[in-house]
């Protein structure tokens, strides 16, 4: 009779594995990823490791998912996905891939370049401006957002910032919205952090002069292309936490001063048009829809996407007994925007970061006891997917994710 069970455990086996792991490889998207501070890619039901020589971070698609840049030691890499010989990009500061093509903007800070990227690798950088600095790259790759800073007297906390719009092949900037420093007990400027789907607006950040600064002080505001005065929307200690969504010029951000992920923080929507600022009026902001109910803290709003659904991390509005511990109540929510409240996705408790593959099986990461995962839910059933990913510690609740992972879905 024993012999007979394990025969029939062996079947069961033998037929279900092969199952579990054709489900996977039915999932449309690709991650790379840092463990052991090596990078690796996960895809198509196989995990394979890219470097042996470890200090890597910021793994970063092409929007074909055929290329990964990444950093090491204080520099850009580039690798193909699949593995192979990687190449030192030409240039330090930050970089971005093209939404369009296999190029990237980088820009050091007071000059804009464009390095095309082929079977050979990074080709020779293209200056695009000088003076202005940015790699926010329109969503048809033809023109990227800019930004340049004055200084008008002698505090760091006393300027002017000018936003331009030039393309990626170079030229004049178009200048778009000149402004005073913002908010002159903490800063320093401003720069585009995304454009809308459609082309029209631009998110901006209102940052403070230094990054402590920065944690309490940062507003975030929209502009529209074409130009005209900037519109404020609320403020947020983590510039990561607001996101356009793919299909439509509305935006999911959290609003709520204060660097704590777990207390103050409201997740809200609002769409275009955003209106105009006037004197004495309430900020455009205030005309947002508020998510989030009395006594919860919401953050990492992530979009499907097809724009229907919206995830993103619930806990208890409190202060953080321990940073790198989930907070009390912490759960994964999933909002259909066509209508409903929101729902926890089942069996994400103490999960966050989530992020979605174009089929709906949404992701997400769970730090526990010093070892981070990353789970998923799809089809009803959830399940762990990798082990042991590195993740650098949080900063008061603010886990910087993208720091170890990056995908690519279609």
């Amino acid at each position: 009779m024993r012999l007979r069970w394990l025969s029939l455990l062996l079947v069961v086996l033998v037929t279900f594995a092969p199952c579990r792991a054709a489900a996977n490889d039915a999932i449309p998207i690709r991650l790379a990823f840092v463990r052991g501070g090596d990078l690796w890619r996960w895809g198509g039901g196989t995990v394979q490791q890219l470097t042996h020589e470890g200090d890597v971070s910021f793994p970063r698609f092409s929007h074909n998912g055929e290329w990964v840049l990444y950093q090491r030691g204080g520099e850009w890499r580039l690798m193909r996905a699949d593995g192979g010989r990687s190449w030192v990009v030409p240039l330090a500061g930050s970089a971005a891939w093209s939404p369009a093509a296999l190029e990237l903007a980088v820009a050091d800070g007071r000059d804009t370049y464009v390095v095309p990227v082929g079977d050979g690798g990074p080709g020779e950088a293209r200056l695009v401006v000088r003076g202005w600095s940015g790699t926010v790259w329109s969503p048809d790759g033809m023109r990227l957002a800019v930004a340049r800073a004055e200084r008008t007297g002698e505090s760091l906390f006393e300027g002017k910032v000018f936003l331009g719009i030039v393309g990626s092949k170079g030229g004049e900037p178009r200048q778009i919205l000149q402004e005073r420093f913002p908010k002159g007990d903490c800063g320093g400027g401003a720069h585009a952090s995304a454009w809308s789907p459609d082309g029209q607006w631009l998110l901006l950040v209102r940052y403070g002069i230094t990054a402590s600064i920065s944690a309490d002080c940062n507003e975030l505001a929209v502009v529209r292309v074409s130009g005209g005065p900037a519109v404020s929307l609320g403020e947020t200690p983590q510039p990561r936490w607001a996101v356009w969504s793919p299909v439509a010029p509305t935006l999911a951000f959290v609003d709520g001063v204060g660097r704590e992920a777990t207390r103050n923080k409201r997740l809200r929507l609002a769409s275009s048009p955003f209106g105009e600022p006037r004197a004495g009026e309430p900020r455009a902001g205030g005309d947002a829809l508020t998510v989030t109910p009395p006594g919860f803290a919401d953050r990492d709003p992530a979009w499907h996407p097809a724009g229907h659904y919206l995830a993103f991390t619930r806990s208890k509005a409190q202060p953080p007994v321990d940073m790198n511990d989930p907070a009390p109540g912490q759960v994964i929510m999933r909002l259909d925007t066509r209508g409903g409240p929101p729902q926890p996705v089942p069996g994400s408790e103490g999960g966050f970061g989530p992020f979605w593959a174009a089929d709906g099986t949404v992701f997400w990461f769970r730090h526990e006891r010093g070892r981070t995962d990353l789970w998923q839910h799809r089809q009803g059933v959830t399940s762990a997917v990798l082990t042991d990913l590195d993740l650098t510690h949080s900063y008061y609740g603010q886990w910087n994710w993208p720091s170890v992972l990056d995908y690519v879905s279609k």
